[in-house]
């Protein structure tokens, strides 16, 4: 079943509570957190409701300097969140997940024990996004041809992601071919 739990500001004591009525509830056993506010919101849970396991996920850990935030005020944010982050995945009962070998060498870069990090790759079932299996909707709602050669980015709209060098590499090839 899906429940929206509405989240109000930096930390929603309401929207804590309500995960946790939702946690007793439903008996769930296992809440799987994947940032740090959510990995924040684990922890609060599992100190209402002590029979609960906390899981951790780390998509992304990103270790930036100054020069890679563009100002001093963005390093610092970057910097204390980071902190934050690390300091509650150490709080998580092992092992702490990450989406690949590359961000949990990150994670022991930046003190994690290696021991404690399993790697559990991204995965889909390409044979579920075969092309021929394919419906060509996107191509009709942009009138674009069947042939037309498409180059694309799918992932979240972040900073981390650095989307704009795919947008400069996208405009060479496109000024190429």
């Amino acid at each position: 079943n899906y429940v929206e739990v509405i989240d109000r500001q930096l930390i929603d004591v309401r929207c804590i509570l309500d995960l946790s009525r939702l946690v007793s509830k439903h008996v769930i056993e296992i809440v799987h957190a994947h940032d740090d506010k959510s990995s924040l919101y684990g922890i609060f849970l599992k100190l209402l409701n002590p029979g609960v396991k906390i899981m951790f996920t780390c998509h992304l850990h990103k270790i930036y300097n100054i020069d890679d935030t563009g100002s001093y005020r963005r390093y610092i944010n970057h910097w204390i969140r980071r902190k934050i982050a690390l300091g509650i995945m150490k709080l998580y009962v092992a092992p702490i997940l990450a989406v690949s070998t590359a961000t949990k060498k990150l994670l022991v870069k930046d003190g994690m024990n290696e021991s404690q990090i399993k790697v559990l790759l991204n995965s889909i079932d390409h044979n579920l996004w075969k092309r021929d299996r394919a419906s060509s909707t996107f191509r009709k709602e942009l009138n674009i041809s069947e042939e037309a050669f498409l180059i694309g980015l799918i992932g979240r709209l972040g900073y981390d992601k650095d989307i704009t060098t795919f947008l400069k590499i996208a405009k060479k090839i496109l000024s190429r071919h």
